[in-house]
């Protein structure tokens, strides 16, 4: 929820004509993360956890993405990214663990 909040921080200060582009691509992929998250965990089985959990790493690569897309175009500071990036790749770093551990087999 937190990648969400900070999501729509940045995205506050993008300009008017960016509300139904780069704003909203960044905004909707930041809560697809964990809207992803939650209906894996709501499906039958590790494989399909791993498979949600796998999407939900793509949308955070897309969040990444749309960020670098706002600070080429001037909407974002390099300096304003501080926060941002440590969170986003802590949220990275948590899929790839639950993802490998989701798809690792039992002994």
């Amino acid at each position: 929820m937190e990648l969400v909040a900070e999501s729509y921080r940045l995205t506050s200060s993008f300009p008017r004509e960016e509300m139904f582009g780069l704003t909203r691509q960044l905004r909707n992929a930041a809560v697809s993360v964990n809207l992803n998250i939650a209906e894996g965990w709501g499906r039958n089985g590790k494989a399909e956890f791993a498979r949600f959990a796998d999407i939900a790493r793509a949308s955070a690569n897309e969040v990444e993405a749309a960020v670098e897309i706002a600070v080429r175009l001037e909407y974002l500071r390099q300096d304003q990214l501080d926060r941002f990036y440590k969170l986003l790749d802590r949220v990275c770093s948590m899929l790839y663990r639950l993802i490998e551990s989701l798809r690792k087999p039992k002994p």
